[in-house]
Formats: structure tokens, sequence, C-alpha cells
């Protein structure tokens, strides 16, 4: 099967004249637990050899479905072909020396983000520490804030309307600062109709809360109420009902806004270096002739795309999926970012544009649709590619710190390396598995349309991996 992708015609040809690899009770096995986790859903599974690639079993194999942030798997191989794994974002502080004097600065300093969602507060601070460096402590001028080289477009095609206030939906900008998210506390409520507080006790950034929350019994915030958070600048207004049984509890929430983030980063800066600015801050490139003062780098990609694998980051993503448009087509746009995604499938992986659909790197967007082939033939041709180290690694570890350290703890820790996938009605995973004779198999089992909670459906993954690792004659 190596070097060759799934079709519906190989797919039945392989299936009717090779002899079956499996015991012939394990399609029972696997239709009884589908009966008991996931009766009423559509379950697609493919089992596969990682040796060999040869099919052990399949379900609805070939068809579509929605596999949430299984799409991380796409978007990561590509942007280790693409960008390479040495790959590093870079923010930079840069000014023209001539027009320092004095301890003055009497022109611009330029300021120019490239979409680093690794960036924190305290990394911008370090930036503008050279400026004492070169004992520079007054500004008068401006500060250029460089946002271009991704596209305004924050959010992608698809993403629901309901994710946007919450820090996993937070704006794919240019500018990342603190993951562009910042966490309110909730009090601890213990009656129902009470008032619930929220607080953010964070200096940065600064915000103020309007808050009109009734705290109810779970059931209730499931059936007849639900949170409503908007923002205004600063302002986050919130409203409608929250569970008291998730109290006390602290939730991050995405911080809207990137421009106006970067602006109170720089004056909070400032302010704590006591430098005096006499100027405004304005949005707009970075000079050609200005000299770099200060760089700040990235961890590398291999290092990156672990938070997008094992801890299932969307911003982490997405700002590789817009990288890897500007790299491929010079374009920071959600669209060219998944034709490069795409483009790299079919030249890397000879995976076909029309096998698949996608409309962003994460796997947040509902338009996105996949086939568990078409994601069991991406794991096995990556484990002849050159970047599978770095691939295998950023995967989550059943039983070990990621989106898998609660899960399958017990025989089958560590056995499973895989991919999670989470959304309403749908749940993902795929990856690579150990079973007890020291054999590795590739699987790819996606639930969608279900009307079971996230941990029924968490559960059959978990018991059909428990299936195969037990499994006599696998």
């Amino acid at each position: 099967m190596k070097n060759k992708v799934f079709s519906v015609f190989w797919l039945t040809m392989s299936i009717s004249f090779c002899a079956p690899l499996y015991s012939a009770s394990l399609p029972k096995q696997i239709d009884t637990l589908i009966d008991k986790h996931a009766q009423n859903a559509q379950v697609g599974i493919m089992l596969q050899s990682y040796d060999s690639g040869n099919i052990v079993y399949h379900r609805l194999a070939e068809s579509a479905f929605y596999p949430a942030s299984n799409t991380k798997l796409f978007l990561s191989a590509a942007a280790l072909k693409i960008l390479g794994k040495n790959f590093r974002f870079q923010t930079t502080l840069s000014l023209t020396p001539e027009h320092i004097k004095e301890q003055k600065l009497e022109g611009p300093l330029y300021l120019t983000f490239r979409g680093d969602p690794s960036l924190k507060l305290k990394n911008l601070e370090d930036l503008f520490e050279k400026l004492k460096d070169k004992d520079i402590r007054t500004l008068n001028g401006n500060i250029i804030v460089d946002d271009t080289v991704f596209s305004d477009a924050h959010y992608g095609q698809g993403w629901t309307w309901d994710s946007m206030p919450w820090y996993y939906s937070a704006p794919v900008s240019s500018i990342v600062i603190n993951q562009n998210k910042t966490a309110f506390f909730i009090d601890e409520v213990k009656a129902i109709s009470k008032p619930i507080t929220f607080s953010h006790k964070a200096s940065f950034p600064s915000v103020t809360l309007n808050t009109s929350v009734t705290g109810v019994m779970k059931k209730t915030a499931e059936h007849d109420c639900q949170i409503e958070i908007s923002q205004d600048h600063q302002q986050y207004d919130l409203n409608g009902c929250w569970p008291i049984e998730n109290t006390p509890r602290t939730v991050e929430v995405s911080y809207k806004e990137p421009r106006e983030l970067a602006k109170e980063a720089i004056g909070y800066i400032l302010k704590k270096m006591q430098v005096e600015f006499n100027g405004d801050i304005i949005f707009r490139k970075t000079d050609p002739k200005s000299k770099p003062i200060a760089t700040h780098r990235s961890d590398r990609l291999s290092v990156l795309i672990r938070p997008v694998l094992t801890e299932s980051n969307n911003l982490y993503a997405d700002t590789l999926t817009k990288t890897l448009g500007l790299a491929k087509f010079n374009q920071g746009t959600f669209k060219q970012g998944v034709n490069a995604i795409k483009t790299s499938m079919s030249e890397n992986f000879n995976l076909p544009a029309d096998g698949y659909r996608l409309f962003d790197g994460s796997g947040i967007s509902r338009y996105t649709l996949a086939s568990p082939s078409f994601i069991s033939e991406l794991l096995f041709q990556m484990k002849n590619d050159p970047d599978y180290d770095s691939f295998y690694k950023a995967l989550s570890v059943s039983g070990q710190p990621g989106s898998l350290e609660l899960r399958m703890t017990g025989e089958l820790k560590d056995k499973v390396v895989a991919k999670t996938g989470s959304a309403m009605g749908t749940s993902a995973l795929s990856g690579y598995i150990t079973v007890k004779s020291g054999k590795k198999y590739i699987f790819s089992i996606i639930t969608n349309q279900s009307l079971d909670s996230y941990a029924n459906l968490k559960a059959f993954e978990d018991d059909f991996c428990h299936l195969l690792y037990n499994a006599e004659n696998l």
C-alpha cells in the first residue's frame, strides 16, 4: 500500500481478494462497542498495519466526516515540509540610528509582529529593554506597529459564532500577545438563583466587567439558558446563566482586538520602564531602512507543533496556517494557508487535493471534511518521512501530559500515540497503537452526528483501543 492513496475501488478489491487479516470476532466486537457507545451516530474507522499498510479493518472509511482537531495532522505535516523543523517566528524592534540624540529617540520606533503564537508580554518587555541599552529614556516620535504579514480576516470560514468569545477561538492576527486571551475567575456559588461573580485579577490586559449572570443547575444550563459574552474595547459584558457545579473556576476568554492589545502592551511596558513617550501608536509597515536593535525568536517549529498536536492549541495551528500561505504564496491568509497545506499533501504524501476539504488548519471550521482512510494514509506516509520523528514526538501519548493525559492510563499507558478531536456531536482519535504482541498499527476513528456526551464518545475510543491491544491474532 506504500505510496498509494486509498480509493473506493482499491479498498473494495483489497478486501475482496485478500484473506481477512483480523480475527473473525473483531468486527463483531467493534459492532458491540458501537451499539454501546454510538448506536445512533455515524462512525468511520480505518485500521491498518504499521509496517505494510495492509487494511486490517474498515467501516465507512471512505465516507466524509467532520474531523475536528484531527485537521491539525494535515497542518503539522505540511508545516514541517514547507517551513522546516528549525523554522522560528521573529518579532523585531527597530529604529533609525541617526535619530538617537542625547538619550532621546527623535524619530519613529518600529515594532514588527509576524504571528508568533508563543509570544508573551515578557518577551516584548525584553525587546524594549534594549532601548535602555542604547541609553534612550525619551521617545519623541511615533511607535509604528507592523501587523501586515497576515490578513485582517482573524477568523476562518465555518467558525461558529458562539465559539468566538472563548480562548480556543482567539483572533488569528499578526499580533499575538499571551495567546490573545485573558482569564476570569468565578467565585464559588452553592445555591441556585444567586448572582455569579466574575473577577479579572491580571494586571495585563486591563479590562472591566459588566456582569448579570445567575447560578443554575448544570441541567438547566444545558437546556434552558446559556452564558453570553461580548467585548467592546476593554469592556466585557457577561449575561445569562452559569452552572453552580462549575464553581469556583477559572475560565479563559479571547481578546478580540489585537491592535488594542498591542497598544496597551506598549503603554504598560513603557510606563514600567519609566520611558517618556511623546507620540502616537500607528499601524503600518516598517520602514525597510530601519535597523533592528532587538529580535525575539520563538522556539523551533519542532517544539511549536507540540502544543498543536499534544494540547490541540488552535491559535498555534492557525498562525502556522497563515504562515504557510505567506511562505508558499506570499499571502498570510486562511485560504492561501489551506492551499499550501493541500499542495504539500499532494506533492509530499501523494494525497490528492480533491480527497478532502479544508478551511483552516485547526479544525474549528465546520466546513472541513476528511475520511478516516485519508487520515490513516497520511499517518502511514509520515512514518517513512524524514520529519517523522518531530511529528511523532509532538503527538499526544496515553497517560502523559496533553489531551490524553487522563485517558488510557492503565495497560494502555504510553501505548497510544495519537491526535484527539472534539466538537458538539463529534469525536475523533487518529494515530498509532502498540498492541500486546508488540506489533504496531495505524488507526483513525471519527464519530459524527452523535447525541451522546463527550465522555461517552471518548470512552468508545478508549474501549476501541483496549480491544485492539488485547485482540488475539491481530
